[in-house]
């Protein structure tokens, strides 16, 4: 096919394309994403998105070009005490030539740092949204790369009456808020150049407020960028309002984006989109916009990991209380199911750490580890730890604790104290989205039986700087062994079967 001598770029991922071959509009004529048109000169046009380019015969592809930069962003090398790694410096330019990406890289690999070299404050503001926990990093961030705090935005009440400057250089609002500030940010006075989605899988809702404040934001946004370190699902339509706010269009309607890739079918209450369909198609089309990097990727250019798997030793006798002691409870509760008695008995198995955890704790210390994070689940567990640290630890030890993300203070007191201390973390709440890195040592007390949630909060500590100790416990018992084990297969056992967190844990407690 000769090469189309009439494809134009529209904005940076947004193309034209007079006149394509009769067969090419028969063959894609319906697909997700493209939008065919007739001007009243009677020009056949298709207006298509990055991401179609797999779908382009080879003639076409060459002739659209890299994509011109939508900014320059911020010079490498040119931030005093801020260096990329290579791999982000080799990716920064994807950033920078692209209107919307999903940065997806595993946790602690430097999503945020990245992010912040693909803004250039002279385009306009830099908006973040994002849950509240992270709020202390984006500030810390922005101002090592820019030399500016955000303006973090809190509160829904009297904001049509706040005397807040307009034209800011960056602002912080975390997701509970951001559909009161929607005006307000769109108001500014200021091109908001680019807009940044941290956690961006918080936001798979169509229907939720914060998603669909967002989608407003999305089009006033130069540059959209995506955050996650979670992986992806497999199921395409849970996708669907990430890639619409990302890429605003490039996915056509929800119907027909369903219809086209998540195998719909007409059901008993209307349409059902559980499957996948054109699968080669839809990975195709993210690797247009998704930049992927995960810790095998990258491994020889980071410090090293010491995992340390320690058993805790439970006498027959004792196993034998502690599992009665929970069948009786979840008898109690009425919840007598096999879910809520191994729920119940991890609980009652974790009490018989509380003092392996200390000891763990005074070891660190011992060993030049003044900061320690401890990880729990249950509210009771990490009371426990903390009254046997502040019964046997030195006077003047100060134990903070993160239980939800309006905590985060706690964590602010914890990074800034010059003290020994320890900070008792939920995974459930802190798995995500916060710094510990002040800390190189960190204890899980519990587990849990989703892989994916024990492995980022073990890189809540981690840190390019220096190498980091993660100390497992768990009880030489049946179950938590096969928690250990759970760990073991996390990473190899998700890719090969394409699962997401739920479908892991059903795998792995039915082995």
């Amino acid at each position: 096919m000769a090469p189309a001598t009439h494809i134009r770029p529209i904005r940076t991922d947004w193309f034209v394309w007079d006149n394509p071959p009769i067969e090419w509009r028969t063959q894609y004529g319906r697909h997700p994403g493209m939008y065919w048109t007739v001007n009243p000169a009677g020009v056949f046009r298709v207006k298509f998105h990055r991401s179609h380019t797999p779908l382009l015969p080879p003639s076409v592809v060459a002739s659209l070009g890299a994509g011109a930069p939508l900014s320059a962003g911020v010079l490498l090398g040119s931030v005093p005490g801020v260096t990329l790694r290579p791999y982000q410096a080799a990716d920064l330019p994807y950033l920078l030539s692209r209107q919307g990406v999903l940065l997806a890289y595993e946790m602690r690999l430097g999503k945020t740092a990245l992010t912040c070299h693909a803004h250039d404050p002279k385009d306009g503001s830099l908006v973040i949204v994002g849950p509240l926990a992270s709020r202390d990093v984006w500030v810390s961030w922005v101002e090592r790369v820019h030399g500016f705090r955000p303006l973090v935005l809190t509160g829904t009440q009297d904001i049509a009456n706040t005397a807040l400057p307009l034209g800011y250089p960056a602002y912080f609002v975390h997701f509970d808020v951001v559909d009161a500030w929607t005006r307000f940010l769109c108001a500014t006075g200021q091109t908001i150049a680019t807009l940044v989605l941290d956690e961006v899988h918080a936001m798979q809702n169509r229907k939720a407020k914060r998603t669909s404040a967002v989608v407003v934001l999305a089009g006033r946004a130069e540059r959209i960028i995506g955050l996650t370190g979670t992986p992806m699902w497999s199921k395409p339509d849970s996708l669907y309002a990430l890639l619409n706010l990302i890429c605003p269009g490039a996915w056509d309607t929800h119907f027909n984006f369903a219809k086209h890739y998540c195998d719909a079918q007409p059901g008993a209450h209307g349409w059902q989109y559980n499957g996948l369909s054109n699968a080669d198609e839809f990975a195709a089309r993210l690797q247009h916009i998704m930049l992927r990097r995960t810790w095998h990727d990258v491994a020889p250019q980071l410090p090293p990991t010491t995992r340390v798997i320690e058993p805790v030793a439970v006498p027959p006798s004792k196993l034998a209380s502690v599992e009665s002691a929970a069948m009786l409870a979840c008898l109690a509760r009425g919840t007598n199911t096999v879910a809520g008695y191994l729920a119940t008995l991890r609980r009652k198995l974790a009490s018989l750490k509380i003092k392996a955890a200390v000891d763990g704790v005074e070891h660190a210390l011992a060993n030049g580890h003044p900061k320690v994070v401890l990880w729990t689940w249950h509210t009771e567990v990490a009371d426990a730890v903390a009254a046997e640290i502040a019964r046997r630890v030195l006077p003047g030890f100060e134990t903070y604790r993160y239980r939800t993300g309006s905590d985060v203070d706690q964590i602010t007191m914890f990074t800034a104290t010059p003290n020994p201390c320890a900070i008792i973390a939920s995974i459930a709440a802190g798995g995500v989205a916060i710094d510990l890195s002040a800390s190189d040592y960190a204890i899980f007390v519990e587990l849990d039986w989703i892989p994916a949630y024990v492995l980022q909060a073990e890189m809540r500590t981690f840190s390019p700087a220096r190498p980091h100790v993660v100390v497992y416990l768990y009880a030489d018992t049946l179950i938590e062994t096969k928690l250990i084990e759970a760990l073991g297969v996390k990473e190899d056992f998700q890719r090969s079967l394409g699962l997401g967190f739920d479908a892991i844990a059903a795998q792995v407690l039915g082995t």
